[in-house]
């Protein structure tokens, strides 16, 4: 063998060697990084147990979240991530503290009503006592969406953070959602919620009874016996109609309060809550023998929405909304021969 030969033998197997030591001692991997996928329900773990349970301060200088509510939306209802939220408050490139809907774009510099809504939730729902938490489970069911993040910093330097499975049915998250939604709104930003319903009614029926009395019972499709509708309605009546719907946000409180947290199934509606009184009834109250209201509307975009309810409380809450359109409905007449 010649020299030469030997020498290229030699930095052959050197280099070989290098290589080796490289590729198996080099620097780690983050420990987020998995070799194989994990098997669907597999739950990983890194909880950190130490984790204060306690926070002094109520003042936040930071936050983030990120959740997925099958029951809220912005925009189209059916678009891909219309339901999926990511929140942040954090100071901008200026120092300005600032909050964040990264889904949507939507961004307005933070005030102390944002950041004491957003303490109020933390409180009312001990969130602290999760501080520390980290589990989540491998394939879960998409509409659960991505793990949920959240974490908020408070002016003592102290931190809550926690990272599980998205919870879509639970009150906090929808509580965070409706914090940062109304406030964004309040700013002038209606960007988190469903694009405005801009259908024209095309039928429509109200009964109302207060304290036994009726005060309102008007259909546009009442017919008397030789089948003429009672009503002449003004050339403008559904323009009207549409309006004063519009006005109170029907559509949106309708769609908006199907969810029951108490019993954990869309009923609200079956158990005559249609959003306009609390966000959390009290489902022990009884059906009034004396108040009703029952309304029908039909759009022209083929949406049917019905509201039939005997709670007070609800029926109190509608008062605006019933006495303009019982105000309105009364004055047209019926037919003579009707």
């Amino acid at each position: 063998m010649s020299r030469m030969t030997a020498i290229a033998i030699i930095i052959l197997v050197l280099t070989s060697s290098v290589l080796s030591a490289c590729a198996s001692s080099g620097a780690p991997k983050p420990e987020y990084v998995i070799d194989e996928p994990l098997e669907s329900g597999t739950i990983t773990d890194k909880t950190d147990p130490d984790a204060p349970k306690e926070i002094g301060s109520d003042n936040i200088v930071g936050v983030y979240t990120n959740i997925s509510l099958p029951y809220r939306w912005k925009g189209d209802r059916e678009e891909k991530g219309s339901h999926d939220f990511e929140f942040e408050i954090k100071e901008d490139d200026s120092g300005i503290l600032t909050a964040y809907e990264h889904v949507s774009g939507a961004r307005h510099p933070a005030d102390d009503e944002l950041l004491q809504s957003l303490q109020k939730v933390i409180r009312d729902y001990n969130l602290v006592s999760r501080n520390g938490k980290y589990s989540i489970t491998a394939g879960i069911d998409p509409e659960f969406g991505s793990p949920c993040e959240f974490s908020a910093t408070y002016d003592t330097g102290e931190e809550l953070k926690f990272t599980i499975d998205n919870e879509p049915y639970s009150e906090w998250e929808c509580d965070i959602y409706d914090v940062f939604a109304k406030w964004f709104s309040d700013n002038g930003i209606d960007a988190l919620y469903p694009d405005k319903y801009t259908a024209k009614a095309t039928r429509f029926g109200i009964t109302v009874y207060e304290n036994g009395e009726e005060k309102c019972d008007f259909s546009t499709v009442l017919k008397n016996t030789d089948g003429e509708y009672v009503y002449t309605l003004p050339d403008d009546y559904y323009e009207k109609v549409t309006k004063i719907l519009a006005k109170y946000d029907l559509v949106f409180r309708y769609e908006y309060s199907v969810y029951n947290f108490s019993s954990g199934v869309y009923d609200n509606h079956e158990n005559g809550y249609f959003g306009f009184g609390d966000r959390r009834p009290d489902y022990s109250e009884p059906d009034s023998e004396d108040d009703y209201v029952d309304i029908y509307v039909e759009y022209d975009d083929g949406g049917r929405f019905g509201i039939e309810t005997q709670k007070k409380s609800e029926i109190e809450a509608m008062q605006p909304m019933l006495t303009e359109l019982i105000e309105y409905h009364n004055s047209i007449e019926r037919r003579i021969d009707s």
